[in-house]
């Protein structure tokens, strides 16, 4: 009947009518202010910058489409920024909003950086894994993985972040190592000269959210600084501190060693920022330049 029909066509409408629609959790983009401050920075592969921004009104900062930590004190929005050792990008974007409205724009200029090479001649069977510990590592990988999507949303520190031992450094960040001929990896991390039983202090408050062993780092403590930054203290011969301890900068968490793949006792300090292992000289060297009593940048 007519009546029939109607009613069919309604119901068709409201079929593709529902289908249109943007669900209400995915409705979130972002407009323009009519006035868009502007700041650019400038970093390179491996590296870090600690952005800080005026501002008294933000409630979320997206760098290339993904959310990120930040802090805001005293009209100041602050939030650390690591630029992977593989990058090949020329520019990255954020934007700072407040309900729903951009009101800032950082460019972040990315400029080319070579790290030099070393060659090392090895055991094939160091280069190589076996079956049973490849299936270690990627257990591991994933492991870690929860471990790092989980940093504070505040930071847990208030100063500086400190090189973790007055040493000389035996391995530099980004140094390409070629085994037996054949460039197999890059060092993502500073290896600095220690004997066995040495005392490792922690780089800056925070907590721990590690300590046990891994195939490649052995006796490893990994340290949350909140904001997505954590640190990594590896090849320790003894582990002093335990997941879930808060440990405040320059407090002793291990003894130095040359457990896991190492072939001497020395410390093996890493840096991940937002899921990048990138260089700690760059993470102290940035914070040195902040006021901390004011928390401004100088």
């Amino acid at each position: 009947s007519r009546g029939e029909k109607m009613l069919k066509f309604i119901t068709l409408l409201l079929i593709i009518s529902c289908a249109h629609k943007v669900p209400k959790e995915n409705n979130n983009l972002l407009i323009p202010a009519k006035n868009i401050a502007i700041t650019g920075f400038e970093t390179s592969p491996g590296q870090v910058l600690m952005i800080s921004i005026p501002s008294h009104r933000t409630d979320r900062v997206i760098c290339e489409k993904k959310e990120i930590r930040f802090y805001q004190h005293e009209g100041k929005v602050y939030f650390p920024w690591g630029e992977s050792y593989f990058s090949t990008a020329k520019m990255r974007h954020c934007t700072l909003s407040s309900n729903g409205i951009i009101h800032h724009k950082v460019k972040i200029q990315i400029s080319e950086r070579e790290y030099p090479s070393e060659e090392l001649k090895v055991d094939g069977k160091r280069v190589s894994l076996n079956p049973a510990d490849l299936e270690r590592v990627q257990r591991e990988r994933k492991e870690l993985g929860v471990i790092y999507s989980q940093s504070s949303k505040t930071p847990l520190f208030d100063q500086a972040f400190m090189v973790p031992l007055d040493s000389f450094i035996t391995s530099h960040y980004g140094k390409k190592r070629v085994f037996n001929g054949v460039r197999k990896s890059q060092h993502l991390g500073v290896d600095l000269r220690a004997r066995t039983g040495t005392p490792i202090p922690v780089a800056n408050d925070g907590v721990v959210v590690f300590a046990g062993h891994l195939f490649y780092s052995g006796n490893t403590v990994i340290v949350d600084h909140g904001l997505g930054i954590f640190t990594t203290y590896g090849h320790l011969s003894r582990l002093i501190a335990k997941a879930g301890d808060v440990v405040r900068q320059e407090q002793v968490i291990g003894l130095a060693g040359s457990t896991g793949r190492v072939t001497g006792p020395h410390l093996h300090w890493g840096l991940k920022i937002h899921d990048k292992w990138v260089d700690g000289m760059a993470l102290v060297e940035q914070t040195q330049k902040i006021n901390w009593e004011n928390n401004e940048q100088i």
